[in-house]
């Protein structure tokens, strides 16, 4: 019967609005490929029917194919963003070892530095040498694109620099020292201190006047007090550092004096060219050699897919090559939603090489590739799939008002 014939149209276009309706959708979903509906005609006949009384059935749906052409590009200035020229996919893989392919290239880092894709799973790359050249080659290679914070070995102090000026007029001071009383001490100079972490610490130097010049005793003594994170630091061997200067305010006796942390290395505080003069307490200069590792200054990631930090002591370190995945059929490749998909019998075997390398594209930093649906276009579609399904209904209120013309008839 007719209606049996417009049933499997209808249900064609419904399946045809959908499709469209989907892609309509995702037009602004980031590296989405649009899908289009294949139907045939069904055919009821055997070997021995007649060909000139074969009438067709229906419609049947073939499934969906997907549309790998090239989305446009947009800026969007965030160095981990990526977009594809060419026919590759980013490879990603999921902490749990789940791989999947996409285009959609807006990732992130997740709290351990991993480069990551909206669901989590890490993007891949090919070890590299420190001049960019491959380690490796092949799947089994693939590594996770990670971004150290830090580069380098931290480098301790072991010597702190000072070169004051210190008042031939202060007074002596008496009692005991203490840090947060100003009036126990004669002045004091700061600066930043690196542990063996590579962390750093607030370090205060004081000074404090012992003795004034007498006939007896002509020279003059300072007593040097050292407070890292403002614990205070005993001077090595247990003693007092003091700095002695003679008659003409030149320093005599404690220009390098070590002073030992618990459980660190000894920092030695280094007073060369340090005067007594008849002036304001001043400082000429201080300064240490430790070094904290480099902070990440900088990311680029090239046409050819490879990966560069720069830190904050200048070192600059290559992380890895970008590598992209082709298939001879990606229309068979298994959607898994977000622009993602995996790898199926029917796409063959995927073809893992770096961005350039026979069609896999270039990428380009600081962009995403937007959808390729074309709204025109699908709304032209919609309006098509709409008619259809339509005229398909009216040929079953056709055919049900013949059904009821005969059975009324007397």
């Amino acid at each position: 019967m007719a209606i049996y014939t417009s049933l499997t149209g209808l249900s064609a276009a419904s399946t045809d609005l959908s499709v469209i309706s989907n892609n309509i959708a995702n037009v602004g979903s980031n590296g989405f490929k649009k899908s289009r509906a294949a139907f045939g005609d069904l055919i009821g006949a055997s070997a021995l029917s007649d060909p000139r009384r074969t009438t067709g059935i229906g419609v049947l749906s073939k499934g969906l194919s997907q549309n790998f052409s090239q989305g446009s590009i947009q800026g969007t200035g965030n160095s981990l963003d990526l977009a594809i020229t060419g026919n590759g996919l980013f490879i990603t893989e999921s902490p749990e070892g789940a791989r999947a392919y996409t285009r959609n290239g807006a990732f992130a880092l997740d709290p351990d530095r991993f480069v990551v894709d909206g669901n989590g799973a890490r993007l891949q790359v090919f070890p590299t040498a420190p001049d960019g050249t491959p380690l490796a080659s092949g799947a089994l290679s693939l590594v996770p694109l990670r971004i150290p914070d830090l580069a380098g070995s931290p480098q301790p102090t072991s010597t702190v620099s000072a070169t004051v000026v210190l008042p031939s007029a202060s007074p002596v001071i008496a009692g005991a020292f203490d840090p947060l009383d100003p009036a126990s001490y004669s002045a004091k100079a700061s600066t930043t201190v690196i542990g063996a972490d590579g962390s750093s610490s607030p370090a205060t130097i004081f000074y404090r006047r012992l003795t004034t010049p007498t006939i007896a005793d002509p020279t003059s003594r300072w007593e040097l007090r050292l407070t890292v994170n403002g614990i205070e630091v005993p001077a090595s061997g247990g003693g007092a550092a003091e700095l002695t200067f003679d008659t003409n305010g030149v320093l005599t006796a404690g220009g390098s004096i070590a002073f030992q942390p618990a459980g660190a290395p000894a920092i030695t505080i280094d007073h060369s060219g340090t005067a007594q003069r008849a002036d304001l307490f001043s400082v000429t200069r201080l300064a240490q050699d430790g070094a904290a590792p480099g902070a990440l200054d900088s990311l680029t990631i090239e046409l050819d897919g490879l990966v560069r930090a720069g830190y904050t002591d200048g070192v600059f370190r290559v992380l890895g090559r970008v590598a992209l995945a082709q298939f001879p059929n990606p229309a068979a490749l298994k959607p898994l939603g977000d622009a993602r998909w995996s790898a199926t019998a029917s796409a063959g075997a995927a073809a893992i090489g770096q961005p350039g390398e026979r069609g896999a594209g270039s990428l380009t930093a600081g962009a995403i590739e937007r959808s390729n649906v074309e709204l025109t276009e699908e709304l032209v579609s919609l309006i098509v799939a709409q008619r259809a399904f339509q005229a398909n209904a009216k040929a079953i209120e056709t055919d049900q008002a013949m059904t009821s013309a005969i059975v009324n008839l007397r």
